[in-house]
């Protein structure tokens, strides 16, 4: 419907112009995307495995190091990427909720510890580092705010549906 070669140039010229745009803009995207992906990534995992790694640290003796602890998880958490974290909270209820079933009854305990039974008391060693992990989550999250607070209760249920 135009007149002549030149005004069909001129008219879909701008067209064009914003087709290229979006094709460049959806280079860099399907490029530059999976960097950005794989930096958040990164960076997630380290967070989590910082938290585990304070977990572990605190945890074995007869009490928990609740001091450092309640000292140092405050600024892991203050670095982000809650949804991971939330993941690991789930994680550690469930291994806990799982060490803790293999346990025999209470009366088969005190044979097994005279026992050498070695595998017993490395599974009773896992329930017991597993617990304090638990209660030392426990602790720190009553402390927070709303709504991280409830974020993170929510990962802590014991309701088996939230930790699977």
């Amino acid at each position: 419907m135009c007149a002549d070669n030149a005004s069909y140039e001129s008219l879909t010229s701008l067209s064009r112009a914003i087709e290229k745009l979006f094709t460049e803009i959806i280079g860099i995207l399907k490029t530059r995307g999976l960097e950005y992906l794989h930096f958040y990534r990164r960076a997630a995992n380290q967070i989590v495995e910082e938290m585990n790694e304070l977990l572990q640290e605190c945890t074995g003796g007869l009490v928990p190091d609740y001091a450092r602890f309640y000292r140092e998880a405050p600024r892991i958490f203050d670095k982000g990427y809650s949804h991971r974290l939330c993941k690991e909270i789930a994680k550690v209820t469930k291994e806990f909720l799982e060490s803790s079933k293999e346990l025999p009854d209470t009366n088969d305990i005190l044979a097994k510890l005279n026992s050498n039974d070695k595998k017993f008391k490395l599974s009773l060693e896992k329930s017991r580092r597993d617990f304090q992990k638990y209660k030392l989550l426990i602790g720190l999250i009553g402390q927070m705010r709303n709504p991280a607070r409830s974020i993170f209760e929510k990962a802590l249920s014991l309701n088996q549906e939230t930790t699977r």
